[in-house]
Order: structure tokens, then sequence, then C-alpha cells
């Protein structure tokens, strides 16, 4: 599922103050996500099952509540893959998109479609984004080294991890738990474990900042009895946002989440950064929020002070 709602404004016109976003599926099938006119954002695309009764045959057949305040969509775009990637795409017509997940419209394309390995994909295999402008995105990488900049930021996480981590594993203590499982916690508690970053995407907001996203975990192996009665490792996961002032290097936190879990990491989700777009004079993540059977693709303004959703 790609789930995004409405905002407010936006574009799918060529022109330097208008944007549309689009994911692009294995099948070289865009799904539209995110809309942009004069600093404001929208998506009025449905998603999901909607209207998958409609007959739409051309791209004039496309309802105009889909797209308003434009008068078409427009036949070319630009495809950006995963890797930094780019080709011009030529969109043909509206089609209904139908795959073990669900069933959504989306634009068809000439992208050369990708074979995917598996029957029952869910979710559907996506390959990169589409835009209908040239917006030149900067494609983001995780940096994780032995570098000062990183061992910088891997003190400032710990201090809070530990303290996160001490006080979810005593609330949990106070609760009803069986005693094996207390057993394990106490061993955790006794134990002095280095984190270890799973991401870290350094996002330079201007000459004086560079905001930071972050995954960090530990990993706490179980006994064999505890093991027995069906349980696993126990994992501890730290993440969120951080903003890095270069002048002062002074760090502060903007976004935090902590879960105490086990190895089927269910209850926690996860942000993929791919591309850092400059739209009226804003920095724009594009991202994708995947947890046990979910996947979003987000559209976000970062800031030396808040992470802001821009298309809910």
């Amino acid at each position: 599922m790609i789930a995004m709602t409405l905002s407010a404004g936006g574009s799918i016109t060529k022109s330097n103050n208008s944007l549309s976003i689009g994911i692009v599926q294995a099948d070289a099938i865009i799904i539209p996500i995110a809309m942009y006119k004069n600093g404001i954002w929208f998506n009025y695309w449905p998603f999901e099952e909607e209207f998958v009764d409609v007959k739409l045959d051309k791209l004039s057949d496309i309802p105009s509540k889909w797209y308003l305040p434009y008068d078409s969509i427009s036949t070319n775009w630009i495809y950006y893959d995963y890797y930094g990637n780019s080709s011009s795409a030529i969109v043909t017509k509206p089609i209904l998109s139908r795959n073990n997940c669900d069933a959504q419209w989306g634009l068809l394309s000439d992208i050369k479609p990708i074979p995917i390995t598996c029957d029952n994909c869910c979710p559907f295999p996506k390959i990169g984004f589409a835009f209908d402008s040239n917006v030149n995105p900067q494609l983001l990488t995780s940096v994780i080294n032995d570098s000062e900049e990183v061992a910088t930021l891997e003190l400032f996480v710990t201090k809070e991890f530990d303290n996160q981590e001490y006080t979810s594993i005593t609330e949990t203590r106070k609760q009803s738990i069986v005693a094996i499982y207390d057993s394990v916690l106490i061993q955790i508690l006794s134990e002095k474990q280095r984190i270890s970053f799973n991401k870290l995407f350094p996002i330079k907001i201007d000459s004086l900042t560079t905001v930071y996203y972050f995954e960090a975990s530990k990993v706490y192996n179980v006994s064999e009895s505890y093991q027995r009665i069906g349980g696993c490792n126990i994992i501890s996961s730290f993440q969120g946002w951080v903003s890095r002032d270069i002048a002062t290097n002074k760090i502060s936190y903007l976004q935090k989440t902590f879960d105490l879990t086990d190895c089927d990491m269910k209850v926690v989700s996860f942000l993929e950064p791919y591309y850092l777009l400059n739209i009226g004079n804003r920095s724009v993540l594009l991202a994708r929020e995947t947890g046990w059977e979910s996947e979003n693709y987000v559209v976000l303004e970062i800031t030396r002070e808040f992470i802001k959703n821009l298309v809910q």
C-alpha cells in the first residue's frame, strides 16, 4: 500500500514552481504520491481500492478532481532509480495496477520494467521515483565509518540510548511478566554493550547545519532455556533525527523513538531516505517508511529545528 493523504495545494504541470512526484513500480507503473505548486503540497490521487470500478482508457479520462487545480497530467517525466541513475519517461495512459497487495490506479510509462522474483510480492516491488519537472534530486547515502564525525554522534546518541533502554526495561519489569523473561531483562541491565549504527544519513541543510537520520541498535543473546519456550534474541532499537551546528558542534534531538523488542522486530518501523530536493528554498526528503506489514512513501521537510511531513 502507498498511503498518502491530503495536506494542501500542489502541481502536476511542468514549471519552475510546480512539481508532481510518483513512485515507480517494477512493472513501470507510476503511482503519484505528492504534488506541489507555489509553496503548497497535496495529493488528491486515490490510493488502495478507491475508484477501481471507474473505466479509464486515456489520460483525458482521468477525473479532474484527482489533479485539481490543473488542466491535465504531464506526459513527460524523469525517472530516477534508487541508485541515482536517471532517464526520460513518457506516460501513455492510466492503468489499474492489480497485484497481491491491492488495486490502485496509476500511470503506465515506457520505463523498462524490472523482472520480479517472487510470486506473491507484498508490498509490490518499487524501483525508484518519477518527476514531471527537472528537480535535480540529490541521492543520499548512509555514512558509517571511523571518522570523528561518526564518533561524535555515537557518543551523543549512546547517552540517550542507554537512558531510554534503562527506563524501558525498568518499567517493563514493574509489569506482570514471567520469571524467565524477567531474568533476561536483568541480564540486559548487567551488560555494557556498545551501540551499533545501522543507518546514519547526513543531510546538509545550510553552511552551518547538518541534520542526521539515524537508526541504532543493541542485540542481546538469550539463554537456551529462553529459546526453548519460543524466545529469541532481544533487540534494543533507537532511532530518530538530530541537528548539528557545525560552528559550535552543538547537537540536539529533533525526534527520537526507542523500542525494546525481540528478533522479529514487529513493533519497530524504519525509514529509508532516498533523495533530497530543494523546493521553494526548502530541503525536501523523499523516503520510504516500513513496518512489519506496512510500507508508506513520505515527503518530509527537513530543517534545523523540526521534521515535518508535507503530505499526510
